[in-house]
């Protein structure tokens, strides 16, 4: 590297530093108070349940027996707010 690319890297690294000085009065307090937030509000679980799991299925008689294409798993996509970590491994 030259002198010249040195002094304008060293010219970037100031503005960022700057930048970052006039964004931590705003940026920092939203921070403190999303980390609260958090602490208080559980974050909602995904939960995928297979279709071919269910014993009672009602479609049983107009399935196709043809199998999924690409190896597709056919999945019911739910949330919940319950902090069951049973799951977890």
């Amino acid at each position: 590297m030259n002198y010249y690319s040195l002094f304008v890297l060293f010219i970037i690294i100031l503005l960022l530093i700057a930048f970052f000085q006039l964004l931590a009065p705003i940026l920092l307090p939203l921070l403190i108070i999303y980390a609260i937030y958090r602490l208080f509000i559980p974050k909602k679980r995904t939960t995928y349940t297979s279709f071919y799991e269910q014993e009672d299925d009602p479609y049983e008689d107009t399935t196709s027996s043809n199998p999924p294409k690409h190896n597709a798993i056919d999945v019911e996509y739910t949330e919940s707010d319950v902090e069951d970590d049973s799951h977890d491994s």
